[in-house]
């Protein structure tokens, strides 16, 4: 019998005989279900029978399968493992770790004999989706649903602790969907703006085009080494549909070869709809929905243009949130309905008005995800260190620090958000409009001004309730004991909004006769996050695999002596003296209602490691080249030695390995009256040629010998020797088929010279060096002996 069949055949047959034997055992409490928020002070009163599309219930492994998940989890994350990135398949997870037969049996039976209908059981066996109604769940769990009152809104939840038979509570560890979660979109817009075909508006200001992320965050190389996204996926985590034309348009208008979404809908979830196409629908209730879609999809997408974008989405229920819907299947079904490498998740919610268990449920599920070789991107959230405060709106007159629920898993990288500080626009962007190169950042912080205040700054803080990872140990504050957020940053401010397509808000983006356009701006870390997610798409590419969660390799990077990232510091922010009692540049702290003054002190920039930036924004490209999930570069000769007769020459093969893009070698120390010139042989794999230096550096006063030679897929160009005195230096850039990539710009000029001592050097030692395009580079020495 098929073990699906054999399941459900087992839990029909526990389901005709439970009931009765259920009734009479003792019951056991699940803990931290019920959300703080449902207290009888906030009570509107008991609900009728209402329809439960969705609820989850999350699976506890044994004490014995618990250690050996996280033996497992440490041998991919150590270089030198045998297990070392060896990912397993949802299904293997669940062969391995997950319920047995035997559990899923005795539970799915009694939750079918309770009335509920069991939709899935996760491939990886650690929850079972379920559907029925609040009815059903009163009688089955021993609790009453109430709606309860949260500012000026009301959600719905369970009033107690749900309770189980005491046999099947040692099989849960919580369960989703009983109360009312309702995570924001974190994101800022602005529309409709007039913008020229060079992105500023009539006034003189402009908005980031894709082509100033790329210079401010040197993604130039990388796209010159052809790293794109070739090959991944990168799957946007969401709750509407976007609009093809608000994409193409986008794609047009900035000249990014990007691609529609593919939409998922997962078949235990609800299906949102068509999207908004005019302003006559950009005021119902789920706009905000698709405007986080629309601006994860054209930022993703314009940072890794040949990446494949999913779209996976869900409604949310009366319970459950779409979000969570959407990432239970975006995880558990990796490597059948979805192919998402990489995911990126825009939303937020506050642990406190989460639960514990919805928090341990998130990481469970994230952990599922690193352990397959999903790499997960979260955004840190936008209302600064008070993340329990809508974003963009006057604060409360209560505030408390807090963080994103989302973001409290150690196995996701958080992301926070910068501003960029440029005084004088002149200073970092030309004529056109266009920035020139890196801009100076400080943290995200847009409080408004007196009397308009809002919470609207990069979200950082401590969890509450998962522990600080290993790879945190040490990092200040030292009293925080819980996991540390952000990792690392973006670009997040309305200052230097991200250019905008979006018809629903008239907006299209269509060209029109003049050459202007009608476009918009997002900002907030829903901005920067789903970036990060294109980055780390790129890492996959380059290293030609999965790096599944990202975070010790990104924290090795951060704290060794190739540190990638740009430090947000009091000093980079401009700001002259930060008080953390006033929002500003410097941290990320609130204001009061009716002033600067008087909120919540968040946390302030500095260097290394802080709770507003993380560990700053990185430089793309040299992040790329330096991820430490890469192969180190090497570079070995064969032979070793050579002996080269007088007046002859001799070849060497040269054997590059780890590198991510193509290659320019050079070498130093040739014998006198020697050169170096760099081919490739029949196969296409690179050599080196010493012989005498005329056949390949020019006479004096002659010109240099710039010649392209056709070699199997590319090309070599001999750039130039230079020779001094015991040293001549040969730059070639090549163009090799399979892995040496493609020709990268060498960027080496002029460098032909004469010769200066030509004094006898029967015996050298060469060095020669392989440089990749991002900076990557390997030597090794030839032992070089001329005969005379």
């Amino acid at each position: 019998m098929h073990p699906r069949l054999a399941l459900v055949f087992a839990a029909a047959l526990a389901a005709a005989f439970l009931p009765t034997a259920a009734r009479a055992e003792p019951r056991a409490a699940l803990h931290d279900q019920r959300p703080a928020w449902a207290t009888p002070e906030h009570d509107l009163g008991a609900v009728g029978d209402t329809r439960l599309d969705h609820v989850t219930v999350w699976l506890a492994r044994t004490p014995q399968r618990e250690r050996a998940f996280a033996d497992w989890r440490a041998a991919q994350a150590t270089v030198g493992s045998p297990h070392y990135h060896q990912w397993l398949t949802p299904a293997q997870l669940g062969a391995r770790f997950g319920a047995s037969d035997a559990d899923l049996a005795a539970l799915t039976g009694w939750l079918t004999s309770r009335g509920f209908t069991v939709l899935r059981v996760g491939n990886a066996r650690n929850f079972v989706e379920l559907s029925g109604s609040t009815k059903t769940a009163e009688a089955a769990f021993g609790v009453q649903f109430h709606r309860y009152a949260i500012g000026t809104n009301e959600r719905l939840s369970i009033d107690r602790e749900p309770t189980l038979p005491a046999s099947l509570a040692s099989l849960v560890a919580g369960v989703t969907g009983l109360s009312e979660l309702a995570a924001r979109p974190q994101h800022g817009s602005s529309f409709p703006a007039q913008l020229h075909a060079d992105y500023t508006a009539s006034d003189g200001t402009h908005v980031m085009a894709p082509a100033d992320f790329t210079a401010i965050y040197d993604l130039a190389p990388v796209y010159a080494a052809k790293l794109t996204g070739t090959g991944q996926t990168i799957g946007i985590i969401g709750r509407s549909r976007v609009l093809p034309a608000d994409i193409t348009e986008f794609a047009a208008r900035t000249n990014v070869a990007m691609s529609a979404p593919t939409v998922i809908v997962p078949p235990t979830g609800v299906d949102p709809g068509a999207p908004c196409a005019t302003t006559s629908c950009n005021t119902s209730a789920t706009i905000d929905d698709q405007l986080e879609a629309t601006l994860d999809v054209q930022r993703a997408g314009s940072v890794a243009p040949a990446a494949a974008l999913d779209l996976i989405i869900s409604k949310s229920t009366a319970t459950e949130d779409g979000l969570e819907i959407a990432l239970q299947y975006a995880i558990d079904q990796y490597g059948t309905a979805v192919t998402a490498n990489v995911l990126s998740l825009s939303f937020a919610e506050c642990e406190t008005l989460a639960t514990p268990a919805a928090t341990a449920a998130m990481d469970a599920l994230f952990q599922q995800a690193a352990a397959q070789g999903q790499t997960v991107l979260v955004a840190s959230g936008d209302a600064g260190a008070a993340m329990c405060d809508t974003q963009n709106a006057k604060p409360p007159a209560s505030q408390a620090l807090d963080v994103n629920y989302f973001c409290s898993s150690s196995a996701v990288t958080c992301v926070g958000g910068t501003e960029l500080v440029d005084p004088t626009a002149s200073d970092f962007w030309n004529a056109s409009g266009s920035a020139t190169g890196y801009i100076p950042e400080g943290a995200w912080n847009e409080p408004g001004t007196t009397g308009a205040t809002v919470a609207s700054a990069s979200g950082g803080g401590a969890s509450q309730y998962i522990a600080r990872p290993a790879y945190q140990t040490g990092l200040a504050p030292a009293t925080a004991t819980g996991r540390l957020v952000p990792d690392v940053s973006f670009s997040a401010a309305a200052h230097d909004g991200y250019l905008a397509c979006m018809a629903a808000y008239a907006s299209p983006c269509s060209l029109a006769a003049d050459g202007t356009f009608t476009s918009g701006y997002f900002y907030g870390t829903s901005a920067a996050a789903p970036a990060m997610a294109a980055v780390m798409a790129l890492v996959d590419q380059a290293a030609g695999s999965n790096q599944g969660a990202a975070n010790a390799q990104l924290y090795e990077l951060a704290t060794g002596s190739n540190n990638p990232f740009h430090d947000v510091t009091v000093a980079t922010s401009g700001v002259a003296s930060c008080a953390l009692t006033t929002p500003s540049e410097c941290n990320n702290s609130t204001p009061g209602q009716l002033a600067l003054t008087g909120g919540l002190a968040g946390y302030a920039v500095g260097s290394g490691f802080d709770l507003v930036t993380g560990w700053g924004s990185p430089d793309v490209a040299s992040f790329v080249a330096r991820w430490p999930g890469l192969a180190v570069p090497a570079l070995a000769i064969d032979p070793g030695s050579i002996a080269i007769p007088a007046g002859g020459q001799a070849t060497v093969s040269l054997q590059p390995s780890g590198f991510v893009t193509a290659m320019m070698f050079s070498c130093t120390g040739a014998p006198d009256g020697t050169a170096c010139t760099f081919s490739t042989d029949d196969a296409g794999h690179p050599t080196m040629t010493i012989g005498p230096a005329a056949a390949a550096a020019p006479a004096a006063g002659g010109a240099s010998p710039l010649r392209p030679l056709a070699i199997g897929l590319g090309a070599m160009l001999i750039v130039a020797a230079l020779r001094r005195r015991r040293a001549l230096v040969l730059a070639a850039s090549l163009a090799f088929a399979g892995c040496y990539g493609e020709i990268v710009d060498s960027g080496h000029g002029d460098n032909a010279g004469a010769i200066v001592d030509d004094a006898a050097a029967p015996a050298s030692e060469v060095t020669v060096t392989a440089t990749g395009a991002l900076g990557e580079t390997a030597s090794a020495v030839l032992a070089v002996t001329v005969g005379s």
